[in-house]
């Protein structure tokens, strides 16, 4: 290997690792980072330093770096009971260090555009979302985890999504939206009203005759819906209005729109119709099989995987692994269950370690048109985690963002920077 420059604390050697590469398990491995990319892959034993730092990996697994592209916790991270409201900083400061802990490099933070204040333990308000969002915006890189804006929102509040979250998503370096898979917030006391927007949205008749009226070919029905004043609408108008305003921003500037909770093949048809290329944690088989015909993703939650289950009594996100099924699994509201569900796929023989990796980090990369991450591959970034096992539990022990060391639990002598002749 030729001689590389020492002057950037983003250029090392990462030598005797058991390489995870797209298509092979190389062990007794190394990786030369250079400048946060990755330079150069190769044997342990014959790739050497050229003068760079060294990282013994200890025979360690060497992963990319995980791409979790749903996680919602720092809701519970501001409340870890009802009420505390805990500083945001300290709060997101201790997510990320529990995320950047267990091999997460990227992650979307799934925010709540939303007024559902009453619905739930921990609040989800639109003063609450803007002030997480401002606070991601301030400092993208905290912590060395890599940290994006994932807006979610409910269903009939078109008005929030023309007003705020479309503005919002023209900043933002991956413009990408999460449906939040909960709506009728503001008509809670009105039972009549909620049972007439359900048989419109998600109801699976509802959803064909949405996805014939207005995403069939003839846009005049759209048009003239998108004319109005979301405030002005009739209830049930809220839904057809969102889904149009969607559409039209995705035709003005595409953008990585999923669909949450998804019951029915009809309703996945529409959101796909409208746009949506990811379908997040379907609870029912036919949903997930839909989703695969049109081509979309299909994401299943880490710690339904982890707990062997859904809390809700719902699909096995290991299932639909098995049943090849899955392409991305999310962290969804627990970062550390990202890593030990790529583990316990394996474990299950759902899939292979290479197939694993690419659940947890190629395929979201890809995803969300992330081509400079997701794989160990020259030219990439030098997102990196080593991964060790210890009593049957995958455990981190270094993560690296874009080369830089950014968590370790490693011996110090193996972090030391010597070099390799």
């Amino acid at each position: 290997m030729s001689e590389h420059s020492t002057s950037t604390t983003s250029s090392l050697l990462i030598t005797n690792a058991t390489l995870i590469l797209p298509g092979e398990s190389v062990p007794h491995g190394a990786v030369a980072v250079v400048d946060g990319r990755i330079a150069e892959i190769g044997p342990a034993e014959t790739l050497r330093s050229g003068g760079l730092p060294v990282v013994d990996a200890g025979g360690a697994y060497c992963l990319p770096g995980l791409v979790n592209l749903h996680d919602d916790e720092i809701e519970t991270e501001v409340n870890p009971r009802v009420g505390a409201n805990l500083p945001l900083r300290f709060a997101r400061r201790n997510y990320v260090q529990r995320a950047v802990g267990a091999g997460v490099t990227t992650a979307f933070m799934a925010i709540a555009y939303a007024d559902l204040a009453f619905t739930i333990a921990n609040p989800r308000t639109l003063a609450a979302a803007l002030a997480v969002g401002g606070e991601i915006e301030r400092d993208r890189g905290m912590g060395g985890l890599d940290q994006h804006i994932l807006p979610r929102f409910a269903i009939d509040r078109p008005e929030i999504v023309k007003d705020v979250i479309l503005p919002l998503l023209d900043q933002q370096p991956v413009r990408a939206l999460a449906f939040l898979g909960a709506g009728y917030s503001r008509f809670k006391d009105e039972e009549q009203v909620v049972e007439r927007l359900r048989s419109i949205y998600p109801d699976p008749a509802g959803c064909a005759a949405l996805q014939q009226r207005y995403f069939s070919g003839d846009i005049t029905a759209r048009d003239a819906l998108l004319g109005r004043d979301p405030r002005d609408l009739a209830p049930e108008e809220l839904v057809p209005y969102l889904l149009c305003l969607l559409h039209r921003e995705q035709e003005r500037m595409p953008f990585a729109l999923s669909t949450h909770d998804d019951e029915s093949a009809e309703k996945v048809s529409l959101m796909h119709a409208v746009g949506a290329s990811i379908c997040e944690m379907p609870v029912e088989i036919e949903a997930a099989e839909r989703a695969r015909e049109l081509g979309m993703y299909v994401s299943v939650g880490a710690p339904n995987i982890a707990r062997g289950g859904s809390t809700r009594g719902r699909l096995a996100a290991s299932d639909l692994v098995a049943r090849g099924l899955a392409d991305i699994i999310v962290a969804d509201y627990h970062a550390p269950s990202l890593l030990y569900a790529l583990f316990e796929v394996v474990r299950l023989g759902a899939t292979d370690l290479l197939g694993a990796v690419r659940l947890c980090s190629t395929n979201p990369a890809e995803a969300m048109g992330m081509s400079d991450r997701g794989q160990i591959q020259s030219g990439r970034r030098a997102d990196l985690a080593l991964v060790t096992i210890e009593d049957g539990v995958p455990v981190c022990r270094a993560t690296f963002l874009e080369g830089r060391m950014r968590y370790s639990t490693l011996p110090l002598d193996a972090r030391v920077p010597v070099g390799v002749a």
